[in-house]
């Protein structure tokens, strides 16, 4: 008799374990799956493998806090806040993170606030602020939204060298782009914020009229990806190297 029951606890707990594992959500799975420590991008190098976890802890509650939600990309190595809308390197919170000592890991919750709050406050290097509705709706020079951000795309990647790769547009705001200035290194991500590339456009355009919309790109953008100014996200520290690659790729040199 207790032979069978062993069995029937045993048949009770594999029963209550799937029902567990069914009624979790899809939310709860693809959190978990965002929010993982699986150590193979290398931003991840910044960190132990017990920092890398509290630091994973702390953006998994605040995506829960009232200042989520917020979306974690390990591979893109960037965290994207929504309020505002902001997109910052994991390879800068990482250092950051590091840089506070031993109260990080045992504070993870208040430490990570703490670091995305000043991000969400302030813009610098490895932090950029988008801007919603930047896009007049009457379009410009007979260009939409979708449009315009092809142009600034094809001015990236309309040229011969191949350290330049990749560029894309999601909608969100940014068109970005790999630069892989040595090829036994990670290629650098660099995005640029359209809005920004917009507000020179339109000045570019009063002062030349006829000047054609990809000539006046070809003007603007070698100067913004130069420079160290709001309105271009390294997603790690570029190197002059990699700044003039795609400098020139963009001046269609």
């Amino acid at each position: 008799m207790w032979i069978l029951g062993v069995i029937a606890a045993a048949a009770i707990a594999v029963v209550a374990v799937v029902l567990w594992w069914a009624s979790r959500s899809p939310d709860d799975l693809a959190g978990a799956e965002e929010y993982a420590v699986e150590r193979k991008w290398e931003w991840e190098a910044q960190l132990t493998v017990e920092q890398e976890k509290a630091l994973m802890e702390g953006l998994r509650s605040y995506n829960k806090s009232k200042d989520g939600p917020i979306s974690v990309h390990s591979e893109h190595a960037e965290v994207m806040l929504f309020a505002p809308h902001t997109v910052i390197s994991l390879y800068l919170l990482a250092d950051r993170f590091v840089a506070l000592g031993p109260d990080a890991v045992s504070y993870p919750m208040s430490s990570v606030g703490k670091l995305l709050d000043e991000c969400a406050d302030k813009e610098q290097p490895g932090v950029l602020h988008l801007r919603d509705d930047w896009f007049p709706e009457e379009g410009v020079d007979g260009m939409d939204t979708a449009a315009f951000a092809d142009l600034v795309m094809d001015v990236l990647m309309q040229h011969s060298d191949r350290r330049v790769t990749g560029g894309s547009w999601n909608g969100d705001g940014l068109v970005e782009t790999f630069v892989q200035a040595d090829p036994n290194e990670q290629p650098n991500r660099v995005a640029v914020d359209l809005a920004r590339v917009f507000e020179q456009y339109g000045a570019a355009r009063e002062a030349q009229p006829q000047t054609p919309p990809i000539d006046l790109l070809r003007m603007i953008l070698p100067g913004m990806l130069m420079s160290e100014e709001p309105g271009v996200l390294w997603i790690r520290p570029a190197t002059f190297a990699e700044r003039n690659i795609v400098a020139n790729a963009a001046a269609g040199r």
